[in-house]
């Protein structure tokens, strides 16, 4: 039995690492900028749902950065990257039914809240107050 030997594209591999690499620098930069704009209670207070509104056309880039971002942050689980944190700023972003519910479980590991807060206080920000338990 032969076995099927897989020949290696330089160029497909050269286009996925650069791909990766800038989707990682990408999400950093997308990543802190919003961090850092957060309120310290944003959390604590479920102010997820109280967001000034914007225009249609608004609402739908904000959307869309959201979405892509997700999309991005669940590529960077198996890449290189911060996936988890990418994917919790795009689901900030976006809108939609049961958003805070999957924001407090993202939140609540450990790992994302202390990561939170070590990036804020790299740049002089207030931590993040931790979520208030409602049974979620």
């Amino acid at each position: 039995m032969k076995l099927a030997m897989v020949e290696w594209n330089g160029g497909l591999v050269a286009w996925a690492t650069i791909t990766s690499v800038s989707l990682f620098v990408l999400s950093l930069i997308i990543c802190v900028t919003v961090i850092l704009q957060l309120p310290p209670e944003h959390f604590a207070n479920n102010m997820s749902r109280s967001r000034p509104q914007f225009g249609l056309v608004g609402r739908g880039g904000r959307n869309l950065v959201g979405l892509i971002l997700v999309i991005i942050g669940l590529a960077m689980l198996v890449l290189p990257g911060q996936g988890i944190l990418t994917i919790l700023i795009g689901l900030t972003l976006m809108d939609f039914p049961g958003k805070s519910v999957l924001e407090q479980k993202l939140i609540r590991r450990p790992g994302v809240f202390q990561g939170l807060n070590k990036m804020r206080q790299r740049f002089g920000k207030a931590p993040f107050l931790f979520p208030k338990n409602d049974g979620r």
